[in-house]
């Protein structure tokens, strides 16, 4: 029914709590907020982002899903229905002997698009991420000139950024690679395969919650990690004070052909 990846276990061991499945919404941030106001304000409308991928995310339906064995490997195309595109998304799950698995996504929007990527969750105990790519502090496709690339660590409450009112927080942007382990340093990688890097980002809480709750110190805590892996988002804007106009470079733009894939794959020293 969702075309999702539900369950990845190594060693007998599950990993997730809730399938990796296609996100195309951010929970709004402050800049976003405003075009709550475009009814006061027509001339917001031409900028209107509304909730149309929200509703893209939220209605996705999967029509048609082909199983291919090519020598070892089984690979999977699932093709589902989504607003606002102009063929849907197509996503192709390759499954390797050695428990890697590559996912890979295509996309044409008919809109501009406030995010093009996938979103799971984890069980708790799985808490860490270490990646190679921008940091320490969040950053964006145009807000990261001030985080450098290198290789970094952190817990899963260390990743978060609390704003005043709950907002999309703690991207990473540029990543080479990431894990995320228990303790016991057992977990997966995340390995980017097109060159043009990807986007993480981690939170104890859901999408929902940012949307839901109205101060951060009210955010729960699950029992599970929520993990992003992007392709990316529109970027933050700010150059005119409260409102998200962007510049062309950081807009996921309509018309246009995207694609990005990544591998998860079991860390070395957890496969017997």
């Amino acid at each position: 029914k969702s075309g999702g990846i539900y369950s990845l276990k190594y060693n007998d061991k599950e990993l997730l709590y809730k399938e990796l499945a296609p996100n195309f919404w951010r929970a709004p941030i402050d800049n976003d907020r405003l075009y709550t106001l475009k009814d006061i304000f027509p001339i917001l409308k031409k900028m209107n982002i509304g909730q149309m991928w929200k509703k893209a995310t939220d209605k996705r339906k999967v029509t048609d899903i082909v199983i291919n064995e090519e020598d070892e490997n089984v690979k999977i195309i699932v093709k589902s229905k989504v607003i606002n595109t102009e063929d849907g998304l197509t996503t192709t799950y390759t499954f390797y002997p050695n428990g890697a698995v590559k996912v890979e996504n295509h996309i044409i929007p008919l809109k501009d698009m406030v995010r093009f990527g996938m979103q799971m969750a984890v069980k708790k105990d799985y808490n860490t991420m270490t990646w190679y790519g921008r940091g320490f502090h969040e950053s964006y496709v145009d807000r990261k000139e001030s985080a450098m690339v290198g290789i970094y660590s952190a817990s899963c409450e260390a990743l978060v950024h609390d704003y005043l009112v709950p907002q999309e927080n703690g991207n990473r942007s540029d990543i080479r690679w990431a894990k995320i382990t228990n303790k016991q340093e057992e977990g997966f990688n995340v390995m980017d395969i097109t060159g043009e890097f990807i986007n993480m980002s981690m939170w104890p809480y859901t999408m929902m919650d940012l949307e839901d709750v109205t101060h951060s110190y009210k955010l729960p805590r699950k029992d599970y990690n929520t993990i992003n892996i992007d392709y990316g988002q529109r970027g933050v804007g700010g150059d005119i004070p409260a409102m998200a106009f962007l510049k062309k470079p950081y807009k996921l733009l309509r018309y246009k052909k995207y694609y990005y894939g990544f591998i998860i794959a079991p860390i070395e020293n957890y496969i017997t």
